[in-house]
């Protein structure tokens, strides 16, 4: 027997009988009206449609993609010893930057295991202080 994918924003938007935006308003937290709120909760509900960051991450091919990429190549482990020593990421656009460094943030964090740096002295340090 075939197994059924899981249901999509598409799903839900149908579902529901709204556009696929309205859902994704809905999943991330921004206004809409109070009726297209419920039908759309509604539908996850009935749905059983559940949120998939990761699978996000891949499709938009935004700056999530680099810091889930970081995050999983730093918590790679072979047999019992972490694979890398740190997960450097560099930018040259201070908008890319800024969306890093909130992104990153969103992830699970240890103090002291990331550090923000804008030279390569300050990398240095970061590198030398134990930052990863």
């Amino acid at each position: 027997m075939k197994e059924k994918n899981a249901p999509t924003m598409a799903d839900v938007a149908r579902e529901a009988g709204v556009a696929l935006g309205t859902v994704s308003r809905v999943i991330n937290g921004q206004q809409v009206g109070e009726a297209f709120r419920v039908r759309v909760e509604e539908a996850i509900a009935r749905l059983g449609y559940q949120y998939n960051s990761g699978g996000r991450t891949l499709r938009t091919g935004k700056t999530n993609t680099i810091a889930w990429l970081a995050y999983r190549l730093l918590a790679m482990q072979k047999d019992g010893e972490s694979v890398f020593d740190s997960v450097i990421i560099c930018v040259h656009r201070t908008v890319l930057n800024d969306q890093l460094n909130r992104t990153v943030s969103l992830f699970e964090y240890t103090p002291g295991m990331v550090a923000y740096v804008d030279s390569s002295a300050e990398l240095k340090d970061a590198l030398l202080n134990g930052n990863k």
